[in-house]
């Protein structure tokens, strides 16, 4: 397996008008064009975004466009973006789906849960979990997702699974945030368990691998801006297996009422 490297980030909010002030919208705006920029300058072989990238299941015209654009310059430059839907992006009933299946459609990005088997590359095979309003909701969506179209991590590769959620375990979610997936719904056999749902940053091992949640790219509550904002870059060794991680903070204007 030869050396590679992603970016993994979460919790974009595009289209947030926090406090109904354009502003702050186009301040997730920016916030998510320099970590674009970022990931650029990186030339990692492919990014992951767990969830949330809009903050709302049917963004406006303008909001769409920011992500049309985005999305365009890093396929542009030869970088897939592998995604999942978020609590916030999700799809709003049963009857329409996610507002990432278009976006999926035109190649922009790669919608996990859509591809069967999972994706596998050269080096990497990833895998993507639906996302879910409760723990009563993921135990049927998640159980028959994994029923139906079930993952097949590769021995001989680096194994990365994409999910959104608060897990019913406090040794991974802070006690301020409702469960909404349970960690046996996140299947074995994988050395990255990519997180989105949580707004800090967070490492930790779990079960064969490491489990890890970037924190969201902008503030989107007054108790989580004491929380470093940005993204991983993710480099992966061919010697062990293992991933080495290091921040890259986004630096952004933040406006908050007076």
């Amino acid at each position: 397996m030869k050396p590679f490297s992603f970016v993994h980030m979460a919790d974009i909010h595009l289209g947030y008008l926090q406090y109904n002030l354009p502003e702050r919208g186009e301040d997730f705006a920016r916030a998510f064009s320099e970590a674009v920029d970022k990931t650029l300058k990186l030339k990692p072989s492919f990014a992951v975004m767990a969830g949330d990238i809009f903050n709302s299941p049917r963004p406006s015209n303008k909001t769409l466009a920011t992500a049309i654009r985005e999305f365009r310059r890093l396929k542009d430059a030869g970088i897939p973006v592998f995604t999942v839907d978020g609590s916030h992006d999700m799809e709003p009933n049963v009857m329409i789906g996610t507002i990432l299946n278009p976006l999926h459609n035109a190649g922009l990005i790669v919608y996990l849960p859509r591809v069967q088997g999972g994706w596998e590359g050269e080096d990497y095979y990833l895998y993507g979990v639906k996302s879910s309003r409760s723990l009563l909701e993921a135990d049927v969506k998640v159980s028959r997702q994994l029923e139906e179209n079930p993952p097949s991590p590769k021995p001989e590769k680096y194994n990365i699974l994409c999910f959104h959620g608060a897990l019913d375990s406090p040794e991974y979610t802070p006690p301020t945030f409702k469960p909404d997936l349970r960690v046996s719904h996140l299947p074995e056999g994988f050395q990255y368990y990519a997180g989105g749902h949580i707004h800090q940053p967070f490492k930790g091992s779990f079960k064969s691998g490491v489990i890890v949640y970037p924190g969201s790219l902008e503030t989107t509550a007054y108790d989580e801006a004491r929380h470093p904002k940005g993204f991983y870059h993710v480099t992966v060794s061919y010697t062990h297996l293992r991933a080495h991680e290091t921040r890259h903070d986004i630096v952004c204007r933040l406006l908050l009422e007076k």
